[in-house]
C-alpha cells in the first residue's frame, strides 16, 4: 500500500519532497518530545502553507483534539506558523467524506439534491421498534428474548438492534453479509437474514420521509466521485474501520499517518493503515513491569495506594504533571474521597455520565412519577431542588416534610385522589385539636402541591398518548417555567442541557401518527443518552482521570494507573450478544485482541517516552467478587508470564494486610453557632446518648434529623406508635377494668379496624395490611394477658401519664428538669401496690433488666429508673404503699409469652442509674458528644452517617463508647 516515510526528527531541508501516492505513508515521529510537539513539527516543516491550510488532520478523540489545538495555537501565538489546518476527530471525518464537497457541487450542482437530512437517534430506535413489532409473532420471537415480548422489550431490542446496525456498517457490512456466513455461526444463520429484512424495511421508511440512516450514508458515500480530499492526516488512529479505509482509499488524494516511536521497532506493529497488529505486540511485555506494578485486595486498598502515590510526587500534582488512569469505575468514588483529603478534586477527562448529572436525575425522578403516580414518586419529585424551589416560589413551603408526614402515617399503595386528614383521638382536647388542625393543614398544602403540578405539566402530565411534538411542547414550557426559579436556572444552565435539547429536537422529528404516554418519551429519552457525558466541571485543584487511549496526547511525567484488571483493561465487551469475540474477529469488527492490542500499545508509548507509570491491580471487587489481573501482564515471552503469575499470586504486602487508614478523622460535631443551653431533658434522651452521644445531640439537642422517603410498611416506630394509640384509647375506655377476655378481644378487634379505615383507607400498601393483621393477633393475646391481670386485681389507675409541673431533680452533681410520659400506671385495689409500665411492641420482648442493663455492669437504658424521679408528684402513693415496681407491658407473640415482666434492680442499682444519668448531663454540657455508638443512624439514615463522617474515609465503623461509670459492684 506504498512506502514509509521514517524520516527521523527534527525535519530539515535534506529531507525529501513528499510524492503523491495512491496508498497512504506511515511516519513514525519518534519519542523524544510529547507526541502533540512532535506532530505540529511535522506538520509545520513537511506541508507547504498553502498544504497546510487546506489539510484535514484527524485525532481519535476530544481528548487528542484539544492537546493538538493547544500546541497549534501557541504556535500561532509565538509566530511560527500562520497556516491552520481543519482538526476533525475520527467520527467527523467518516461523516465529512459522506459529503460531496464544495469544488464537487460546483462541478455538479444535482450531487445536491441527493443529500438526504440524517434521521436523529430517537427516530431511528422508533423505526427500528416499528419494523420489529410489524413482524409476525414466531419472527418476532427470534429475536425477543424468551417471555418478554412487551413494548418495553422491544423498544429495548429495538434499540439493541440499531445499535448493532451501526456495528455492522463500520465494518461495511449489512445483515445479509453475515447471514452469508451463517455456515460458520450455525444456527444464528436465521436470525440474521431476518435481522437483514429489518435492516431494508427501517432504511426504505426514512428514505420514504426525505431522511437517510447516517451509517448507511457512509457507505453510499463511496459511490460518490472518486479522489474529491486533497489530503487527510491522521494522528494516533490505530483503529482505522474497513468502512473509513474504502472511504479514504476513494476520496482522499494524499493520506498520511502520524504514529510515535521509532520506526525499527514501530513499523512491525502497525499494518499499512496505522492499524495495530495484536500478535506483535502480544511479543513485547511492558518495561519493567515488576518494578512497576502493585497487587492489592480490594478497591479501598487500590485508592489508599495511589493517596501515597500522589503524596510522594507533590510538585508534579502541584504542576498538572500527575494524572490518574482508572479503567474500572468502581475506583472512582473511593479515590475521589481519598484526593478530597488532600484538597484534590478528581476530573474525569472522558466527561461525567449524562444520566449522573442533576438534569438527568430530575427528569428520571419525573418519568418515575408519571409511571407510578405514588405518594412515594411524589415525595421523590418534589425533593429535587428545581421542583422543591418552584413550589416554594408559589406560596407552598416544602412538601417534603408533609409528603412524609403523610406516607409515615399512612402508606398508600398510590397517589391518593382526595388526601386524607388524619385525626388523632387520643390525647389532651388542646394537643388533639392542635394535632387535628396541622392534619387538615397538611391535607390542604398536599392537594395544592399535586394540583400545581398538574398545571405546570399540562398535557405532559396526563397518561394520554399524544404526539411527540405535542409533548415536547408541554415539556419544553414546563422547564422554562421551572428556570424561573435559581433552583431551576442552575439546573438547565449546564452542560447537561445541551443534551437534553439535542434530544427533543430529535423528538420532534418523531412521526405525527406515533403518540407517546409522557412516561415513554422520557424513557426513549433517557435511553438514547445512556452512553452520552457531559464536560465534568470541578472546582479548586483537580487531577485529570485519563482513558488508557488518552495517555499518547498526555503532557504528563507520571500516570497511576489503578484497575490493572481484565474486564477494565482491556474493557470488557458491550457488543451484542449475536457478535461473540469470534465472529467479530471474522467480521474485521473490534474484538478482545484488538482492545487489547490498543491498550497495550497506549502503554509503551507512555513508557518509552519516559513516563512514570505506576500500575495497580485489586483481587477482589466492591462486592468481594474475585477479580483477574489484565492480560497485559502476561505479554512476552514464558518467562515474563511466569514472573508476572507469581506476582498475581504472591502474598499481599503488609501495607494491605492491615490497609493504612488515610491521614483523616472524621469531622468534629458540629455546633452551627453557640451550642444551646441544655436546661431540660426527656427521660428518653438519656437512653439516646447511651446508643450514640453523637447522633443524641443532633437529634435530640440541635433537633436536626434526616428525610427519608423509601418506606412502603410501618417501621418499628411507626408499629409502635400505632399500637399505642390502640392502647392509650382502650385505657380510657369503658373496658379498661374488665376481666372478660372475649369482650377486650372485640373492643380491639373493631377499635383496630376503625383505625384501619381512618388512617389508611382503601389504598393501604399490601405490606401495611400483613402488619395490621399481626397487630391485631398480638393485641388478642393483649386482651386475654389484659383480662389476666385484672382478674389479679389490677386496674389502670393512668394513661399516657406526665407530671403536671415541672419537675427539677439533682443527678450527681448536676441539676436538671425531666420531661417524660408515662405509658401506663396501674394499681393493685386489693393489696395497694402500684407499677409503671411502659408498653413494648418489639421483637425482642426481653424483660427490663436485659434490656436497660445496670445489675453489675454499665447501663445501656435508664427510661424506667427514671420514671422514678418523674412521678415526685405521687410521693402521697409512695408514702402510703412505697416505691413502685417498674416494668413492660409487652403485646405477646404467642398465648405462651409472659405479657408483665418487672425489674429487679436494688437501690445500690437505681443509685447507680441516677449517678449515671448525672455523667450524661454533664458531658452533654461540656460538649464531650463525640463518640459514635450503635445509633439508628449506624445502619440506615445516610444523612447522619454523612455528618458524623461515617463511610466518607474508611477507617473503623464504629467507636467504644467506653463506661460513663464504674461498674456498679466495682
Amino acid at each position: 500500500m506504498g512506502n514509509d516515510t521514517t524520516a527521523p526528527l527534527p525535519f530539515d531541508s535534506s529531507d525529501p519532497p513528499v510524492n503523491p501516492t495512491d496508498g497512504p505513508q506511515r511516519h513514525f515521529l519518534g519519542c523524544d518530545d510529547l507526541f502533540p510537539q512532535l506532530v505540529a513539527r511535522w506538520l509545520r516543516e513537511q506541508l507547504p502553507a498553502d498544504e497546510l491550510a487546506g489539510a484535514w488532520v484527524v485525532l481519535p478523540g476530544a481528548r487528542a483534539h484539544a492537546a493538538l489545538l493547544s500546541v497549534l495555537q501557541t504556535g500561532v501565538a509565538e509566530g511560527s506558523s500562520d497556516a491552520w489546518p481543519e482538526l476533525l476527530t475520527v467520527g467527523q471525518l467518516g461523516d465529512l467524506l459522506a459529503r460531496p464537497t464544495l469544488p464537487e457541487l460546483v462541478r455538479e450542482p444535482e450531487l445536491a439534491t441527493q443529500i438526504a437530512p440524517v434521521a436523529g437517534r430517537l427516530l431511528r430506535s422508533h423505526e427500528w421498534q416499528r419494523a420489529l413489532e410489524s413482524l409476525p409473532d414466531a419472527a418476532r420471537a427470534l429475536l425477543l428474548p424468551e417471555q418478554a415480548d412487551s413494548p418495553g422489550a422491544r423498544r429495548s431490542v429495538a434499540a439493541k438492534l440499531r445499535a448493532l446496525h451501526a456495528d455492522l456498517a463500520a465494518a461495511d457490512l449489512d445483515g445479509t453479509d453475515v447471514a452469508e456466513a451463517r455456515d460458520s455461526i450455525g444456527p444464528d444463520g436465521e436470525r440474521w437474514l431476518l435481522f437483514a429484512d429489518l435492516q431494508r424495511r427501517v432504511l426504505r421508511e426514512l428514505a420514504s420521509a426525505g431522511l437517510s440512516d447516517p451509517h448507511e450514508r457512509r457507505r453510499q458515500s463511496l459511490d460518490l466521485p472518486a479522489r474529491a480530499v486533497p489530503r487527510v492526516v491522521l494522528v494516533g488512529v490505530v483503529d482505522v474501520s474497513p468502512l473509513l479505509e474504502r472511504q479514504l482509499a476513494r476520496r482522499v488524494e494524499r493520506i498520511d499517518i502520524l504514529l510515535p516511536g521509532e520506526s525499527a521497532r514501530a513499523a512491525e506493529l502497525h499494518d499499512a493503515w496505522g492499524r495495530l497488529q495484536p500478535e506483535a505486540l502480544a511479543a513485547h511485555a511492558l518495561p519493567e513491569l515488576l518494578e512497576r506494578w502493585t497487587v492489592h485486595e480490594n478497591p479501598a486498598a487500590q485508592a489508599d495506594a495511589l493517596l501515597r502515590e500522589v503524596d510522594a510526587r507533590p510538585e508534579l500534582a502541584a504542576r498538572d504533571e500527575l494524572v490518574l488512569c482508572l479503567p474500572d469505575r468502581e475506583l472512582h468514588a473511593p479515590v475521589r474521597r481519598r484526593l478530597s483529603t488532600r484538597g484534590f478534586a478528581l476530573r474525569d477527562a472522558g466527561g461525567r455520565p449524562w444520566r449522573r448529572s442533576p438534569l438527568a436525575r430530575c427528569l428520571a425522578a419525573l418519568r418515575e412519577h408519571l409511571e407510578r403516580r405514588s405518594a412515594a414518586s411524589f415525595a421523590a419529585l418534589v425533593r429535587q431542588p428545581a421542583f422543591e424551589a418552584w413550589f416554594r416560589a408559589r406560596g407552598l413551603s416544602s412538601l417534603v416534610r408533609p409528603l412524609d408526614a403523610y406516607r409515615e402515617a399512612h402508606l398508600p399503595a398510590s397517589l391518593p385522589r382526595h388526601w386524607r386528614e388524619l385525626v388523632h383521638e387520643t390525647g389532651e382536647d388542646a394537643s388533639r385539636a392542635r394535632r387535628v388542625d396541622e392534619s387538615k393543614a397538611r391535607a390542604r398544602a398536599l392537594k395544592a402541591g399535586r394540583d400545581a403540578l398538574g398545571e405546570l405539566l399540562g398535557v405532559f402530565g396526563r397518561d394520554a398518548p399524544r404526539p411527540a411534538v405535542e409533548l415536547v411542547a408541554a415539556l419544553r414550557r414546563a422547564l422554562a417555567t421551572l428556570c424561573t426559579c435559581e433552583a431551576g436556572a442552575e439546573l438547565l444552565g449546564g452542560p447537561a442541557a445541551g443534551r437534553l435539547r439535542e434530544m427533543l429536537e430529535q423528538a420532534e422529528e418523531l412521526p405525527s401518527h406515533a403518540s407517546f404516554a409522557p412516561a415513554e418519551l422520557l424513557q426513549r429519552i433517557e435511553e438514547a443518552l445512556a452512553d452520552a457525558t457531559v464536560e465534568e466541571r470541578v472546582q479548586g485543584t483537580a487531577l485529570d482521570a485519563l482513558g488508557v487511549g488518552d495517555l499518547a496526547f498526555s503532557s504528563a511525567r507520571a500516570v497511576l494507573l489503578a484497575g490493572f484488571n481484565e474486564g477494565s483493561l482491556p474493557a470488557m465487551s458491550r457488543r451484542h450478544a449475536w457478535l461473540p469475540d469470534g465472529l467479530c474477529q471474522e467480521l474485521g469488527l473490534p474484538h478482545t485482541a484488538a482492545r487489547s492490542a490498543r491498550d497495550h500499545w497506549a502503554l509503551l508509548c507512555a513508557l518509552e517516552r519516559g513516563v512514570d507509570l505506576r500500575l495497580h491491580s485489586g483481587r477482589q471487587g466492591r462486592e468481594g467478587d474475585p477479580l483477574r489481573t489484565s492480560r497485559l501482564a502476561f505479554a512476552g515471552d514464558d518467562a515474563q508470564a511466569l514472573a508476572a503469575a507469581h506476582r498475581a499470586l504472591a502474598p499481599l504486602p503488609a501495607v494491605d494486610a492491615a490497609p493504612e487508614t488515610p491521614s483523616v478523622t472524621p469531622p468534629t460535631p458540629l455546633v452551627a453557632g453557640s451550642a444551646p443551653e441544655i436546661e431540660s431533658l426527656s427521660v428518653t434522651d438519656f437512653d439516646a446518648f447511651l446508643a450514640s452521644p453523637y447522633q443524641c445531640y443532633v437529634e435530640r439537642i440541635l433537633r436536626r434529623r434526616g428525610q427519608d422517603d423509601s418506606a412502603h410498611e410501618l417501621d418499628g416506630g411507626a408499629f409502635g406508635s400505632l399500637a399505642h394509640e390502640l392502647l392509650e384509647n382502650f385505657g380510657r375506655s369503658e373496658l379498661r377494668d374488665s376481666s372478660d377476655p372475649e369482650a377486650l378481644t372485640a373492643w380491639f378487634d373493631e377499635a383496630l379496624e376503625q383505625l384501619r379505615a381512618r388512617r389508611f383507607g382503601a389504598e393501604v400498601a399490601p405490606a401495611v395490611s400483613v402488619q395490621l393483621h399481626q397487630l391485631g393477633w398480638r393485641l388478642g393475646h393483649f386482651a386475654r394477658a389484659q383480662a389476666a391481670h385484672a382478674a389479679a386485681g389490677w386496674r389502670i389507675a393512668h394513661v399516657e401519664w406526665k407530671p403536671t409541673r415541672p419537675v427539677v431533680v439533682r443527678l450527681g452533681n448536676e441539676q436538671i428538669a425531666l420531661r417524660g410520659r408515662i405509658d401506663r400506671i396501674d394499681v393493685n385495689a386489693s393489696t395497694g401496690e402500684w407499677m409503671l409500665l411502659d408498653y413494648k411492641t418489639g421483637e425482642s420482648g426481653d424483660s427490663p433488666d436485659k434490656d436497660h442493663g445496670g445489675k453489675r455492669g454499665a447501663w445501656k437504658k435508664l427510661q424506667l429508673p427514671l420514671y422514678l424521679e418523674l412521678v415526685a408528684e405521687l410521693d402521697s402513693e409512695r408514702e402510703r404503699f412505697g416505691d413502685p415496681a417498674l416494668g413492660y407491658f409487652v403485646l405477646p407473640k404467642s398465648a405462651a409469652s409472659k405479657a408483665v415482666m418487672l425489674a429487679k434492680w436494688n437501690a445500690e442499682d437505681l443509685a447507680h442509674a441516677r449517678a449515671t444519668a448525672g455523667e450524661i448531663v454533664r458531658r452533654l454540657r461540656a460538649g464531650e458528644i463525640a463518640a459514635l455508638g450503635a445509633g439508628r443512624f449506624l445502619a440506615d439514615d445516610p444523612s447522619l452517617r454523612a455528618l458524623s463522617g461515617l463511610g466518607l474515609v474508611g477507617g473503623p465503623r464504629t467507636r467504644s463508647l467506653g463506661p460513663l461509670l464504674p461498674e456498679a459492684d466495682a
